[in-house]
């Protein structure tokens, strides 16, 4: 192994991996160091028995052509290596009043479908999405010139709750239009206005994707790409300490190695990173007050389960189905929070209808996943955690199975993942899913990539910017990239 390298990652999640992709382009030596044995982040699949489980991706945004996250995997050079599908329905939404399929890229329709069940809200259903509609063009538009529109100060000042509340007065509309809270982690009383509009009228418009052999295919395909362009991979190493020089020879250390860089790129955590991996005096005290005060999002209990029938033969259409034990939003998450098993929204995803290399023929494989707050699993001993662990997937198996039954009288595999497996398995504090919350606590939207005391360490991960999903990390990846090729830019001028 070299000891010095233009630029170090540290983490192969999806940022990560896209950032390297990318830079690739510039004839860089790119060292990729991983602490577990193989890439993808929360972006994986593992295998038990004859079941493949993906772990996190339920549905893209963005994946139509020319769409964002279609353009930018193929500045990645892998847009012919994987293929996008779209199920039949957006998703299936269940209520105790209410069981809608959602249709896939038609928002008319969806209109339609919800003026159809509350005709006296005609007026405010169509004024609330002309004003999604406004912002989602508004976002495409800042993309691409670069200039900030006056509909999205209001939204990235206010809650998606204080637009909603404009329009809809029915609380039952309104738990309906919100279903995607749960893909945010946030309800909408939290939630920036930005962070709901924008991704949900992106879904409802333009349709929700996923891969013909699952998330872990972008994964495979982005390593090829950096392993073809002469970038190096280090798994099972993990980063103790990296500092950073004025001079800009940084040092990357791990176990009895170190290397040294010009750049590193963290796919990490960024409290972990600033804290643990740099230490006290690695950065300004403003820059550590700031990076420091970030709050995580909320984790997620989920489970893995395999059955020994093919479910697409009686739920052909089914793929992704939200179910709704009431419609009080925020009654669903201090549900969530307090991980109440028996009420807490949950989403079950029967991956094998659309991945049908994940079971063999004649089974199938299921998700079950509720968003689960993480004190509630911090301080058990072994034995508690083991049983709560239990209890909790036996209530969501038996709540499911009212909708599907074969998911109790047909499983054959069970593996469940809680809040502290996540945080084990990536090394986001607290196990979160999206990064850090994206609350108006926040005050302002996090824009470490932006701090002059970072001195060419950036962040390539679902830290770095606010959002949610995938689509998130792309774009923080894509801006790593771009600060880069900046900065190479000027050194050729100068």
């Amino acid at each position: 192994m070299n000891n010095k390298y233009d630029i170090v990652v540290i983490g192969s999640g999806v940022g990560g991996l896209v950032s390297a992709a990318l830079l690739s382009e510039l004839d860089e030596k790119i060292l990729i160091i991983e602490k577990g044995p193989g890439p993808g982040g929360y972006l994986t699949e593992f295998r038990s028995g004859d079941f493949i489980f993906d772990v996190s991706l339920h549905l893209l945004n963005g994946c139509g052509l020319g769409q964002y996250s279609h353009e930018l995997f193929r500045r990645c050079g892998i847009i012919d290596e994987i293929k996008f599908l779209r199920p039949k329905y957006l998703y299936r939404s269940i209520f105790p009043d209410y069981d809608i399929k959602v249709p896939q890229a038609d928002v008319e329709a969806y209109k339609d479908m919800l003026i159809k069940l509350f005709p006296n809200s005609r007026k405010g259903i169509e004024g609330l999405f002309v004003e999604m509609r406004d912002v989602f063009d508004a976002a495409s538009n800042l993309r691409a010139s670069g200039r900030i529109s006056s509909v999205l100060i209001r939204h990235v000042a206010g809650t998606f709750a204080s637009v909603i509340d404009r329009y809809i007065d029915d609380h039952k509309l309104k738990a309906l239009i919100c279903q995607f809270w749960i893909y945010f982690g946030l309800p909408p009383s939290m939630l920036r206005a930005i962070d709901f509009s924008y991704p949900c009228f992106d879904y409802l418009n333009n349709g929700g994707y996923y891969l013909e052999k699952g998330s872990y295919e972008i994964v495979r395909a982005l390593v090829r790409r950096i392993e073809a362009s002469g970038g190096k991979f280090l798994f099972s190493k993990a980063v103790e300490k990296i500092s950073i020089k004025d001079s800009g020879c940084h040092k990357v250390s791990f176990g009895r190695d170190e290397v040294l860089c010009d750049t590193i790129i963290s796919n990490m955590d960024i409290e972990k990173t600033v804290h643990e991996l740099m230490g006290p005096g690695g950065l300004g005290s403003d820059a550590i007050k700031k990076l420091g005060n970030i709050s995580p999002s909320i984790s997620a209990f989920e489970l893995f389960l395999g059955l020994d029938v093919d479910l697409n033969e009686k739920y052909p259409d089914d793929y992704e189905i939200f179910v709704n034990s009431g419609y009080d939003i925020e009654e669903q998450y201090k549900d969530c929070v307090q991980n109440n098993a028996h009420k807490a929204p949950f989403v079950i995803t029967i991956n094998s209808n659309v991945n049908r290399f994940s079971a063999p023929k004649g089974k199938s494989v299921v998700t079950i996943i509720m968003l689960s707050g993480y004190s509630f699993w911090r301080s058990k001993s072994r034995e508690e955690y083991l049983d709560d662990k239990d209890r909790l997937a036996d209530i969501l198996i038996g709540r499911a199975s009212r909708i599907i039954p074969e998911i109790k009288s047909r499983l054959t595999k069970k593996i469940v993942s809680t809040p502290v497996t996540f945080e084990r398995y990536t090394n986001n504090r607290e196990g979160a899913i999206y990064g850090y919350s994206r609350t108006l606590g926040q005050k302002a939207e996090v824009k470490p990539n932006d701090m002059k005391e970072m001195r060419n360490l950036y962040f390539a991960s679902g830290w770095a910017k606010q959002g949610s999903g995938v689509a998130k990390v792309l774009n923080a990846a894509d801006d790593v990239y771009k600060k880069i090729l900046e900065r190479s830019l000027e050194k050729i001028i100068v």
